[in-house]
């Protein structure tokens, strides 16, 4: 520390000192209950309630004075410190779209072999494995149970024919309950769409789905997380 930064330094903290002592002293003879600076009791609380939220040495000398310095001589009552609130909001997100394995998909169908996994349905001929099978497995949801509803994929095929994402799963759904078929959506054809499914009776294959078929067009949404 340089000659000219210790003599401020040091006058400062001789100054400090003796306004504060000065100060004390004359509000103990006068007896006066009232603050001299609303001001001064706001910096004082804060030393007294937040001595880390400043980098503000000048808080080391009230706090060496202590609590009662603050209530007795600078606000002349008790100093109860602001509760700071933890809450903190929070957003639901969205549910998100999911892509699944485009390798292992198409492998399934060229090896025209059943796919199963543990935590979808079984099907009554253990030979074959049930639709959700498929997704579970290849597209990395969750139970089918957990499974959320999204836009039809007919609506979507509607709007963006050549946009509308290849292999991401889809599923009937009746009043926002997964259905009985689902499959890999793979895209957008005349009057409906593609999808590689497997069911109970058939291994993984590419499914049209259009007004003629087995299941509703019209039942198909998108599966979402």
């Amino acid at each position: 520390m340089g000659p000219f930064w210790k003599y401020t330094f040091l006058t400062f903290f001789f100054w400090t000192n003796f306004l504060i002592s000065s100060y004390v002293d004359s509000k103990h003879l006068s007896g006066q209950k009232e603050a001299r600076d609303v001001d001064l009791c706001n910096e004082c609380t804060s030393c007294m309630c937040f001595p880390h939220h400043t980098l503000d040495f000048s808080c080391d000398v009230v706090i060496n004075y202590g609590r009662d310095f603050c209530e007795n001589y600078i606000c002349f009552h008790n100093i109860t410190c602001p509760t700071v609130s933890t809450t903190i909001e929070t957003t639901t997100a969205p549910p998100l779209p999911v892509t699944c394995n485009k390798t292992s998909v198409i492998t399934a169908v060229a090896l025209n072999k059943p796919i199963g996994d543990p935590s979808a349905s079984a099907c009554p001929d253990t030979t074959y494995q049930s639709p959700g099978s498929l997704l579970t497995q290849y597209c990395g949801i969750p139970l089918v149970s957990n499974w959320k509803q999204g836009r039809k994929v007919i609506d979507e095929c509607h709007s963006n024919p050549n946009n509308t994402l290849s292999y991401t799963p889809v599923s009937t759904f009746a009043h926002g309950h997964h259905g009985v078929m689902s499959g890999i959506f793979i895209r957008c054809i005349n009057g409906g769409f593609s999808i590689i499914a497997q069911t109970c009776t058939t291994t993984p294959s590419v499914v049209n789905i259009t007004h003629g078929s087995l299941y509703h067009l019209t039942d198909f949404h998108f599966v979402l997380l």
